[in-house]
């Protein structure tokens, strides 16, 4: 079973420091923190040996670094492949924005607000359909 565990170190923007664990020099690399902002320096691994090594670090267990989240990487795996794609309708009648729509007030309940290429096109998105045949100007 593969975890991955994120840490964070207080009080630092970001740190590269090292514990020794079983005989073993272990590098940490603790990166995305701003002290000014509040945010401490995080470090995410999937390593047991390194997870071990920094929960059993004089640090971890004074709460200088501390534990934020644990994720089990193969339940988060097994639930990406059971996702099923979603289907898009494809409606090759659509040809101009106004028939963009009416098509998408009549079957989706939707109204378009802008005619933007980029805000039609996540409309579309959104709702799960496709117009190949829509001519849009930028």
């Amino acid at each position: 079973m593969r975890v991955i565990k994120r840490y964070e170190l207080i009080g630092f923007n970001a740190c590269q420091t090292h514990t020794e664990y079983c005989g073993v020099k272990v590098n940490l690399n603790f990166e995305d923190g701003n002290v000014v902002a509040g945010k401490a320096a995080t470090l995410q691994t999937d390593n047991q040996f390194a997870q071990d090594a920094i929960e059993n670090d004089p640090r971890f267990k004074n709460g200088n670094i501390r534990l934020v989240s644990t994720i089990n990487a193969d339940e988060t795996e097994k639930k990406k492949e059971e996702k099923k794609p979603e289907e898009i309708e494809v409606v090759n009648d659509v040809k101009t924005i106004n028939d963009a729509n009416s098509w998408l007030e009549e079957h989706k309940g939707v109204t378009l607000e802008k005619s933007t290429k980029a805000y039609v096109a996540k409309v579309c998105a959104d709702q799960g359909v496709s117009f190949p045949n829509l001519q849009l100007r930028s």
